[in-house]
């Protein structure tokens, strides 16, 4: 039916308008939400019009206005814009929430029109009854409501050791960021980090491991290496030396060719639509608080190369959109590189009939 986003907005021009209210500081702009100027800087420039334009039904003045509270609410029709980034990149900035005509009595004929002309597997359904982002026809690689529906989903942990996976920053505006995951459970939030030489990032690892107890320390900490993450392998190795303690330190290189090399062009591509396959089992779950990497993982889209291979969009074609590095994806990502290793003997779990779970993304 509809999606909504509220935002604190605080210092910042007006433009062109000025509305005064008492007391001053109970403000609210209303103005359209033009469906082909999504952007914030021109709606703030075309506040001209405070009634509401139905069913786009008005915003309030976004991060250019000079309000306490920003907000909107409409149909999500479009994969792409301003509004459908407060749901994706920008989504730890904004609350979101979103109203379903399946919760509402009074639009049982609505739901009846939609499904018997478009069915209910359709983006009309999924847009005007569910409200929520077309994903059948768009080519992201993770849709948004796998992710969200992973959010504190309650399962069975699987028993199946940890294990870390570290994207390195390679420039500057990159984070340095650590994802932890055992099985089906994304154990915390991905750990972030600014600023670190490769001998910070392994003391920053390090010091994780000594705050963790025996029996949640991973088994296998996965490293991209491209860039500086070799130099962050061969600290750990060699200066930390976690191999003594039982812990393994590899070295990734998603730009080497994937193993299902029919499939995907290179491994990065390969463990994005392993990383899609977890979600789509509906048996994992993420906690509360990953705002970033879900925004993350559901920002890149993907192709075909000439020859059939599933290729994924480049970090640099997604700064061209606007996009930041997905570096907490990236991280998380980088655990299904590894063969997840089974805390009870691998003879009893075949034995069981659990052999499926010994796969990438067990």
């Amino acid at each position: 039916m509809s999606r909504h986003v509220m935002c604190d907005r605080r210092n910042a021009v007006t433009g062109q308008k000025t509305v005064e209210a008492s007391p001053p500081h109970n403000v609210i702009w209303l103005m359209p939400w033009r469906a082909r100027s999504p952007d914030r800087s021109t709606a703030a420039a075309n506040v001209a019009s405070y009634s509401v334009s139905w069913p786009r039904i008005c915003s309030a003045i976004s991060a250019t206005a000079n309000v306490k509270m920003s907000g909107a609410s409409e149909n999500p029709t479009r994969a792409s814009g301003f509004f459908f980034d407060t749901h994706h990149k920008m989504r730890s900035s904004w609350r979101t929430w979103r109203v379903s005509c399946e919760d509402v009595p009074r639009a049982q004929g609505h739901i009846k029109d939609i499904a018997d002309t478009y069915g209910r597997d359709s983006n009309r359904y999924r847009v005007r009854v569910l409200g929520e982002f077309p994903t059948r026809d768009d080519d992201t690689v993770i849709p948004l409501e796998l992710v969200e529906a992973a959010v504190n989903r309650k399962v069975t942990p699987l028993a199946y050791w940890p294990i870390w996976g570290c994207d390195v920053a390679r420039f500057g505006d990159d984070r340095t960021v650590l994802a932890k995951r055992a099985a089906n459970v994304l154990l915390e939030p991905p750990i972030e980090w600014r600023n670190l030489d490769t001998t910070q990032v392994a003391g920053r690892i390090k010091a994780e491991i000594d705050k963790t107890k025996a029996d949640m320390r991973p088994k296998e900490i996965r490293i991209d290496v491209i860039g500086y993450g070799a130099g962050v392998v061969d600290q750990l190795v060699r200066v930390v030396r976690l191999p003594d303690i039982g812990i393994s330190v590899v070295g990734v290189n998603v730009a080497e060719s994937a193993s299902s090399s029919d499939e995907y062009h290179r491994l990065r591509d390969e463990l994005y639509f392993r990383g899609r396959k977890w979600f789509e089992q509906r048996d994992c779950t993420i906690p509360a608080g990953c705002e970033t990497l879900i925004a993350e993982l559901t920002a890149p889209t993907y192709d075909f190369t000439v020859n059939g291979k599933k290729i994924v969009e480049r970090k640099d074609e997604m700064k061209k959109r606007g996009l930041r590095s997905p570096d907490c994806a990236d991280a998380l990502l980088l655990t299904f590189s590894a063969h997840p290793q089974p805390r009870e003997p691998e003879r009893r779990y075949r034995d069981e009939g659990s052999s499926e779970r010994t796969g990438w993304t067990g």
